[in-house]
């Protein structure tokens, strides 16, 4: 990823906090499911797809992944390590197919990795507690450095991948056109709570973090299914 000296600085004024618009849109959600299930699981199912078959199709050179929280030292930060670990595996996709012709000439391209954060400075560490909650996942974020979000540069090529409905918000307000290539990653971990943020573990204990992770694994799975 480059930087650009084109900053995303309208971002949702601070009265909105992230706790209350998140409790609000999870409450709806729940509502929603629990009255008609089928047709949520149907709808968000689409809503995903289609943005996934959007962001497939614009480019012939590298893909890319974004995962975004606000400090880019938890969330993010082990979204984006668990899937370089899985890809080394070969349980996550390397490449992903695009409809337009790649260099190869196989209509694959690469899929690349990162994170970033709304609101943080580049070149920090993970939290401590992000790092050995993460551990325990065997998951090694000591390498980990942040990057924040408004400084680089993103194209049709890159899936934005907000932890929270908040996030989310502020990324689409500050760009409306970047809405077709945005999805929040709580869409694809709902089989174990019926929720579309995954809630911030910083500053709460290890149990904490290891929801919250547990969450983001599930999400990754199901990304991966539906990536080919």
């Amino acid at each position: 990823m480059t930087k650009s000296k084109d900053k995303i600085t309208a971002l949702i004024p601070h009265p909105f906090t992230e706790g209350r618009i998140d409790r609000l849109g999870d409450l709806v959600f729940a509502t929603t499911y629990r009255l008609m299930p089928g047709l949520t699981n149907a709808i968000t199912r689409q809503i995903a797809t289609a943005i996934i078959h959007r962001w497939q199709k614009n480019q012939t050179g590298p893909h890319t992944l974004l995962f975004i929280c606000n400090g880019n030292i938890c969330r993010s930060a082990y979204a984006q390590w668990a899937a370089i670990k899985l890809q080394a595996e070969k349980l996550f996709p390397q490449t992903v197919a695009s409809t337009r012709q790649s260099a190869a000439g196989d209509g694959r391209v690469q899929l690349a990795l990162y994170s970033a954060g709304l609101f943080t400075s580049d070149n920090k560490p993970a939290n401590p507690q992000a790092i050995s909650s993460a551990t325990k996942r065997d998951i090694n974020l000591d390498e980990h450095r942040t990057t924040r979000f408004s400084t680089m540069t993103i194209n049709d090529s890159v899936l934005l991948l907000p932890m929270t409905l908040t996030q989310y918000l502020r990324i689409i307000f500050a760009n409306p056109h970047r809405i077709r290539h945005t999805v929040c990653f709580g869409l694809f971990a709902l089989n174990s709570v019926k929720r579309l943020s995954i809630a911030d573990p910083y500053g709460h204990t290890d149990d904490t973090f290891q929801e919250c992770f547990a969450r983001i694994d599930e999400g990754l799975e199901a990304l991966s299914r539906m990536l080919h």
